[in-house]
This record gives structure tokens, sequence and C-alpha cells, in this order.
């Protein structure tokens, strides 16, 4: 069996051995969408590089400017030409001809610096899921502005993942994969990962074995204004929501992958991860109402629970819908300390701390919708609870949520 048969995390010490081990083999696969514009800049910078990678793969999803047109005229890599499926059919196309023991998506517009496969292999180690590392952001002009602003720890996340799902982690181009580590959750679901597909895959990761983030700049990630999806690193309502619902998606469809693959999944994890996605979902929700989407997801949610137990969830279901459609009056309670029922008060309190509630009690007087996301996270708290110590139990495992870094 290989490495990754069980996630035992002492396999992921360096080997003891008196002669170096033979370096992995790494293949690079760039994915492209009509950024002809960026494809010469892209594969120019692979060929920059210190130590040649030993397989190139340029995955074009259907573009429709110029981008064929140039890859015709290069060389030096292997060409995928396909109907334009999104980025998740862009991953799966290229990983499936991918040889590399090390895989590296790099999307077309991002570059590497000269020494990034070097260092990749030089620093890689044997019972980790992926090397990720630090990027500089640029402009459409290759103008250097900064870094990209993300603070990754250098520590394993799977706890993290099955608690909360909401974790840092770097873009697609800033993470080196072990293909053995990933292979189970290919080929990934397509319809719901057009874009944004690494919040899946870093997940999917994860959950495998621990990431190593080294900080060290191997890349550069490029800023033009038609980028599909960019976290700046601030708190403005359309990026939090978009986490929030990558992060709900990415939840549910990594119990889906593991039921495909027969990877193992404890019913402690499987209940932790439904959990944290219906509360992410939920928090979603409230930014941006989407009837129609909650519906369709908590429906899946419900599907995919089945197994452990259906009707203690389609209970949890119909408070939910019951519990919703009142969140007016939930806000009415934030506003108004004097008012506020000392429970709501409490479970608050409890969940973000004193100090980020009373923050979030003055934010909720200038962006009402936000208290439908408190709302999300105590349905959570009820649903996971119990009575006596039982509750408590779960209530703290949930307050492990960090509902400050949102905001």
């Amino acid at each position: 069996m290989g490495v990754f048969a069980d996630r035992d995390h002492s396999s992921a010490k360096p080997l003891a051995m008196n002669v170096a081990p033979a370096q992995p083999t790494m293949s690079i696969v760039v994915t492209n969408y009509n950024y002809g514009h960026f494809l010469n800049l892209c594969l120019a910078s692979i060929d920059a590089q210190t130590q040649p990678a030993d397989q190139v793969i340029v995955v074009d999803d259907g573009s429709t400017d110029a981008s064929l047109d140039r890859l015709s005229k290069s060389t030096g890599f292997d060409l995928i030409s396909q109907k334009n499926g999104g980025q998740a059919a862009a991953f799966n196309s290229g990983f499936e001809a991918a040889t590399g023991e090390i895989v590296l998506f790099l999307d077309a517009d991002d570059l590497l610096k000269p020494h990034a496969v070097e260092t990749i292999k030089r620093l890689w180690t044997p019972g980790f899921s992926a090397l990720s590392f630090d990027l500089d952001l640029v402009d459409a002009a290759g103008r250097e502005s900064g870094h990209y602003p993300m603070d990754v720890p250098d520590r394993d996340l799977k706890e993290t993942l099955l608690n909360e799902l909401m974790i840092p982690f770097m873009p697609t181009s800033g993470n080196a994969f072990c293909r053995e580590a990933i292979a189970w959750a290919f080929p990934l679901p397509t319809a719901r990962w057009r874009i944004c597909t690494d919040a899946l895959l870093i997940r999917a990761a994860i959950y495998r074995a621990p990431v190593r983030h080294i900080k060290q700049t191997l890349g550069q990630y490029r800023v033009h204004g038609h980028n599909n999806y960019f976290r700046t690193g601030g708190e403005t309502v359309a990026e939090l929501q978009t986490g929030l619902r990558d992060a709900s998606r990415a939840g549910l469809d990594l119990i889906a992958l593991c039921d495909r693959s027969k990877t193992s999944l404890a019913s402690v994890d499987r209940s932790k991860l439904l959990t944290a996605s219906i509360r992410t979902r939920l928090a979603c929700d409230a930014l941006q109402h989407d009837q129609a989407g909650l519906s369709e997801f908590l429906s899946r949610a419900l599907r995919l629970y089945a197994p452990v137990s259906s009707f203690r969830f389609f209970v949890c279901l119909a408070i939910l819908r019951l519990a919703l459609p009142r969140s007016r009056t939930l806000r009415g309670w934030i506003r108004d300390r004097a008012r506020r029922p000392a429970l709501v008060q409490s479970l608050f309190t409890l969940l973000i701390g004193e100090k980020r509630a009373g923050q979030l009690y003055q934010r909720v007087l200038h962006f009402p919708l936000v208290a439908r996301f408190h709302l999300a996270w105590n349905l959570g708290w009820v649903w996971r609870g119990g009575n006596g110590s039982e509750t408590r139990k779960m209530a703290a495992s949930i307050c492990a949520i960090r509902v400050g870094h949102f905001f």
C-alpha cells in the first residue's frame, strides 16, 4: 500500500538515509482559457527554470481568443485542446496526462520564479500532500505590487478543515501537489467548479495528509482586472460570500468524493463536515439570500447525511426552514441590547467572544443582513446540541470558528 493508505503523521518525517534519495519527478500543468496574451510569458517562465520540470502540459479549455495560434508556434510541452468545461475539467485532463510524482497546476496568467522547480524538488518531503509557497503580485504589465495577501500556517489543518471549513490557502499557482495524495479526488466534479477549483483541491489534499507551507516566494500571481476571482485579503462582503459559498460546496463534495472513492470517512468526520458545510452555507445566504440555491444545497446535504441519520437531519431541515424567516426579529434583538434575550446574548458572546460581539452589534446597524450570519452559527450549535456536558462539548467544538476573522 502507498504512503497515504493511512493518515499517519509519523510518515511525514524526512527519510533517514545515508545517501540523498532521488528527487521526485515533477509535472507542470498549465490551464488556459482565453489568456492567450499571457501564455507566452507563462511558458517563458517555465523554460527559464534553473532545473527543468520533467513534464509540461498545457490544457486549453476551449479558448475563443488567439491562444491556440500562439500555442501552435511554441514547443516543449504536451498540448491538450478540449471543449470548454471549466477549471475543474481542465484540471481533470491535465492530471490524467501528468506522470510526475509532483503536480503543479499553473494558471496561464501566472508566472514561476526561475528557481521554483529546483526549490520544490529540493524541499520536497514524503508524507505531505502538498507544498505551498508564497506568491508576489504583478499587474497586467508585469510590475510587482507586493505579496499575495494570505498568511498560511505551516501546520496540519485537518481538524480546522473538519470543524470550520474556512481555511487559509494559497491560490492554484502557489501549490505543488503530491500526485499519490490527491489521486483519490480525481476526477473532480465539474458542474459546480467551473472556477475556484483550488478551493476543493486544497481541502482534499489537507484531508488526506498535512500540507507544508514555506515562506519562500516561488511564483507571481497576476492581477489584471479580468481574474475570475481574487482574494484581496480585505473584508469585502463579496469576498466573504464567495469564500463561504466555496467552503460549503467543498465540504459536501469532500464527503461525496470519499463515498465515491471508498476512502475511509469516520462517522464523526462526516458529521463535522456536514455541520460545518451547513453553517457556512447559511452564513453565505445571510449575505445574499438565494432561496433556490439554499434549498438545493440543503437537499444535497440531506442525501449525504442519510446513511447516518436521515430522520434527525430531516427534523433539522424543518427547524431551519421555520427559523430563517424570523431573522428580522433576531436583528431587532441584536440592535437593542436592552431587548436582547439573555440566551441569545450569551450565545453570541460564547460563539465569537464578548469584544467581537460588541463590534459586530455596531456593524449590524449599518448592514442588517449580517445578523442572519449569526443565526447560522446558532442553528449549527442547536443542531449539534444535546444535554448537559454533551451540549457543552459540542458547543466548544463549534466555537472553534473564529467569526472575527471574517469581519
